[in-house]
């Protein structure tokens, strides 16, 4: 099993409070419940999404739809408007302050004061105090108070959506300068943008990574006839430091956003800033610390660095006084400055982490992040061991935990165990075609190993344990996959290497191999989503965990499957469908756990944009129904049609959203959630329900 405690290390700024309550949703309730905290007037509204500058705002009160006024949470103003508030109780009114206004809003009054001129509020549809969840919320009308701060409010009525940014500018130009140490990507603008960045991992499923920028309220409007290779399209050949080339084209009109594309040969990092001066902004393509976390990985605390980019390593020292191992990852930068977290894990005290003045040590201009971890005086430095997984550092504090395995995996269906000995090898391989076990015998006098599980659950290898209790020999016992085949090649190896192949040919020929299927965990990151009222889970980690059992049973019918999110961060509404459509994938299923206010409400349902496009979007949701009903026994809630959701109805293929149960459900549904063995029956069950669409 494996322990995770997440220490973030990025400057995440979180547009508004996220309270746990089990009725707090994004996007999939139409309607909520309310109560005018004034007059205890009931009324049923209609929720809103927000998106400010490109990006979803996350709130335990959602905005609403109230008399045609979109009203929202007055922190909005506070956190994502950069205004200050302060509450007058006695007159029920808010005051909101900048450097340039003083904004006077009172509850239930349709006037406001700015700057002391007194103002009508648009149909009259004055600030509320509602309360939802338990809890009472001063709501302020968005586009009235966004636009007296200086932004541009837009509406996306397909989707029930507010946008705000700030003044639209007109995207003029791109180039690239690959003379700097860190290469740059140059965008013109006429005045200052927001940009909307995410890597698209294409390489996962056969295609290229890509760096995706959305410039939201902007317009394309590049006139060199060099990059235009078509009306609002342009595209930009590079070919250096593995980047290939850029393309920009006007992506959408309502909102407007402009689009920029760049091909990448290999996962690259970057930063953003923008020149006022010039009105250029750059993205800068050098390495970053995304994260750093401490997990439990094969009963061996390990430190986890992610980075943006394979790391480069610039040197490890270990010190003494207090003692500490110091790594120093060259051209990279850290956005969150200097950090120090106290680390409550076996050999480790604590992590600091710093952008190091390197000037002394590695020569001018250089960017080093240096991440120092203090380990407790127990722990021997020749026990400490590094490795690097993809673009993630791996510093292990027990030493290699595997002893000499490594696991290697080439693709979804060819991968090599390579057992490293002391000693010249000796070993024997036998296979038992009923268990599909395969045993693996080493002797102990070439190969010194304690007993330990191996969870890899791939498309190859199901399980795998090494069983040193017996005397003489240690014994890897290896169930395969089903239609998996091994091949011993340790003699194309070196004499102290036990190499043994395995190939799923049933994969290679699958009639599904050129299939992709986009899974969309729903919520992740600052949106937890509906949080159960007994256990307190989070509907985000229950369907990403969903989502990981059913991507691991598509790839083993050969499926390529793409997750929109592998971890706890958050992915917008419109990037998800978007990822979706970049990939070209086949289908697209976005998983959730539903809430309601009546902890008796459960089932299953799903949810799909109608068919108005051609997408057959209705007979998948009902397939993927009658699927969840037939393994989970559930209490079966229809298919519904839902027109306005964002990740249904941007996506250009079969689409839908599937709800595995309510959270809220206690003694029910709730209970069966909580449990390993339930979500594995959910995810078997849409794993049946996409294998019933695609036969």
């Amino acid at each position: 099993m494996m322990r995770k405690r997440t220490l973030l290390m990025i400057a995440v700024i979180i547009l508004l409070a996220s309270i746990p309550s089990f009725g707090a949703r994004n996007y999939e309730s139409g309607t909520i419940l309310l109560t005018d905290a004034v007059t205890g007037e009931e009324f049923e509204v209609g929720t809103v999404n927000v998106m400010m500058s490109g990006q979803d705002v996350i709130s335990d009160v959602p905005a609403v739809n109230f008399k045609g006024r979109t009203l929202v949470p007055v922190r909005f103003i506070t956190e994502s408007l950069g205004a200050h508030v302060s509450w007058n109780q006695g007159a029920r009114e808010a005051t909101v302050t900048t450097d340039e206004k003083t904004i006077v809003i009172g509850i239930d009054r349709s006037t406001v004061t700015v700057n002391g001129v007194r103002k009508t509020l648009p149909d009259g549809i004055p600030a509320k105090l509602l309360n939802y969840g338990g809890s009472a919320r001063t709501m302020v009308p968005i586009r009235f108070m966004s636009e007296e701060l200086g932004m541009d409010v837009g509406w996306i009525d397909e989707t029930k959506t507010a946008t705000i940014n700030k003044p639209a500018q007109s995207i003029t130009g791109i180039s690239f300068d690959g003379s700097k140490k860190f290469p740059e990507l140059l965008i013109e603008s006429t005045g200052e943008i927001e940009t909307n960045s995410y890597i698209l991992e294409g390489s996962a499923v056969g295609d290229r990574d890509k760096l995706v920028i959305d410039i939201p309220n902007a317009e394309f409007a590049i006139k060199d006839p060099k990059l235009l290779i078509g009306s609002n399209q342009a595209e930009l050949s590079i070919y250096e430091d593995g980047i290939i080339r850029a393309r920009a084209s006007q992506f959408d009109v309502n909102p407007l956003i402009t689009r920029i594309v760049v091909d990448m040969n290999e996962r690259r990092g970057y930063e953003t800033e923008f020149n006022k001066a010039s009105g250029i902004t750059t993205f800068r393509f050098i390495n970053s610390i995304d994260d750093i976390s401490v997990e439990e990985i094969y009963n061996s605390e390990a430190v986890i660095i992610k980075t943006g980019e394979e790391p480069a390593i610039a040197n490890i020292m270990p010190l003494e006084n207090p003692k500490r191992y110091v790594i120093d990852i060259i051209n990279c930068l850290l956005p969150a400055g200097s950090e120090s977290i106290d680390v409550d894990a076996e050999g480790i005290r604590r992590i600091r982490a710093s952008q190091y003045d390197a000037a002394a040590d590695y020569g001018p201009g250089e960017a080093v992040s240096r991440i120092v971890v203090d380990l407790d005086e127990s722990i021997e430095f020749d026990n400490i061991y590094f490795e690097i997984v993809e673009n993630d550092l791996y510093v292990y504090v027990s030493g290699n935990p595997l002893g000499g395995i490594n696991y290697a995996k080439e693709d979804v269906n060819f991968a090599t165990l390579t057992i490293s000995t002391q000693k010249s090898q000796t070993h024997s391989v036998s296979y038992s075609s009923g268990s599909r076990i395969l045993t693996v015998k080493v002797p102990k006098s070439i190969l010194e190993l304690e007993s330990l599980d191996l969870p890899i659950e791939d498309t190859l290898i199901e399980t795998m344990e090494v069983d040193a209790s017996k005397t003489g020999y240690n014994y890897f016992k290896i169930k395969l996959a089903k239609n998996v085949e091994y091949q011993d090649i340790s003699s194309s190896g070196g004499e102290n290497e036990i190499i043994i192949a395995f190939e799923n040919n049933a994969i290679k020929n699958s009639i599904h191999k050129n299939t992709l299927i986009v899974l969309d965990a729903g919520h992740g990151g600052k949106d937890p989503g509906a949080t159960s009222p007994t256990y307190g889970l989070k509907e985000k980690d229950v369907v990403l965990d969903v989502a990981e059992r059913l991507s691991k049973l598509l790839e083993r019918e050969g499926f390529k499957v793409y997750l929109t999110r592998d971890s706890d961060n958050y992915v917008g509404l419109y990037n998800r469908a978007e990822i979706a459509n970049e990939l070209d994938a086949d289908a697209f299923v976005s998983i959730h756990a539903n809430a309601h206010d009546r902890t008796a409400v459960s089932g299953v349902e799903v949810l799909y944009y109608p068919d108005t496009d051609g997408r057959n979007n209705k007979s998948f949701a009902r397939i993927m129904q009658d699927a969840m009903i037939e393994e989970l026994g559930s209490v079966n809630r229809g298919i519904v049609s839902r027109p306005n959701l964002v990740v249904t109805r941007e996506t250009e293929m079969p689409a839908v959203l599937a709800e595995i149960g309510f959270l809220t459900h206690i003694g029910g549904e709730e209970e069966l959630l909580k449990t390993s063995s339930y979500r594995a029956k959910c995810a078997e069950a849409l794993y049946q329900g996409l294998m019933d669409y695609f036969k």
